[in-house]
């Protein structure tokens, strides 16, 4: 017999039933939050028809012994995810939910087209992903997960979602931990008629330079970022490629700053 296939609607619906009646420890997954130590980057390029998404892959979390001691630990987390060939997103915060949600997001807005007969536009995935993090805030506060959303379909564009909004930006958007420390950096470099070569370099050196700064989660080649390119359909960069060029920005770094570490 076979088993009868479950609809986007009931999907969705199951998923915010979890997290209403989640059996989670909250007061454990408080403490695994990706927004301690994570830098997500997004931008435009090549005069607004090409967008980067990338994100650093070291998160920050506190383990707490029996007798009540806590202790900083790191590990290695993905922040970023593909939802389809079109979209994209990164996510700071409460790294269960982004989890979660980088898994159930590519059937839901495939299943949304389906059952709707008609393309789901970049828009739409927007409006979805503001459900979700207004029901994930229901649950466990207003500040549990930001995310960036980008998008080609219909055209270009970069929305920062909230509990509380859906922002479009206009040249690029940083969140995270890191955010106050990348914005300057990539800031002051970045312009929309920038090549791939550029704004890639531009986004790996924001990046390397705020996480060397970074007290919880620190840099190291191990946990080399994630870079995402949507031209006319999403690439994820080879993390080959990605290495390469940190450690030839690593080295003029070094030679800037006259060898120190």
């Amino acid at each position: 017999m076979k088993e009868p296939t479950m609809n986007v609607t009931e999907r969705y619906s199951n998923f915010l039933l979890d997290l209403k009646n989640s059996s989670i420890d909250f007061s454990q997954a408080e403490a695994f939050r990706l927004d301690s130590g994570t830098t997500i980057i997004s931008a435009f390029y090549d005069n607004g028809g090409k967008i980067i998404l990338a994100g650093d892959r070291k998160a920050a979390y506190l383990s707490r012994s029996g007798d009540g001691v806590s202790a900083l630990e790191t590990l290695s987390a993905r922040k970023i995810y593909a939802i389809d060939a079109w979209n994209c997103f990164g996510g700071a915060g409460m790294g269960t939910f982004i989890f979660r949600l980088g898994q159930e997001l590519p059937f839901i807005a495939k299943r949304f087209e389906q059952d709707r007969n008609y393309p789901l536009s970049s828009y739409g995935v927007a409006g979805i992903m503001r459900q979700f993090s207004s029901s994930i805030s229901m649950r466990v506060g207003a500040g549990a997960c930001q995310f960036v959303l980008c998008g080609i379909k219909p055209h270009p564009v970069i929305f920062n979602i909230s509990a509380m909004h859906v922002q479009q930006e206009s040249k690029y958007c940083i969140i995270g931990s890191g955010s106050a420390a990348a914005r300057p950096i990539f800031g002051h470099s970045w312009r929309a008629n920038m090549s791939e070569d550029e704004i890639i370099n531009l986004t790996l050196n924001s990046l390397m330079q705020t996480m060397r700064n970074d007290v919880g989660s620190g840099w190291d080649f191990d946990n080399a970022p994630m870079i995402m390119l949507l031209r006319d359909k999403l690439t994820e960069l080879p993390e080959k490629e990605v290495r390469e060029r940190l450690k030839n920005l690593s080295q003029k770094f070094q030679e800037n700053r006259g060898g120190e570490e």
